[in-house]
């Protein structure tokens, strides 16, 4: 039987990197209101959903494959 999450799985580390680097400046900027920490948080907020949805394009041509 094949995993169906294997795929998934390789990419887990790498989101779970990225979203705890969005909460450390999402974090920085409910505190000081700084932009930059903004700005850096929609970055990574930005990589999770590029990523997320390369994750699901390529699930996709597996699945018709």
């Amino acid at each position: 039987m094949k995993d169906l999450l294997a795929f998934r799985r390789k990419y887990e580390p790498k989101i779970i990197a990225l979203t705890k680097q969005a909460d450390k400046f999402s974090r920085e900027f409910i505190e000081t209101n700084d932009h930059n920490a903004l700005n850096k948080y929609r970055y990574y907020v930005n990589e999770i959903i590029k990523l997320k949805n390369y994750i699901v394009e390529q699930e996709s041509k597996e699945d018709s494959e």
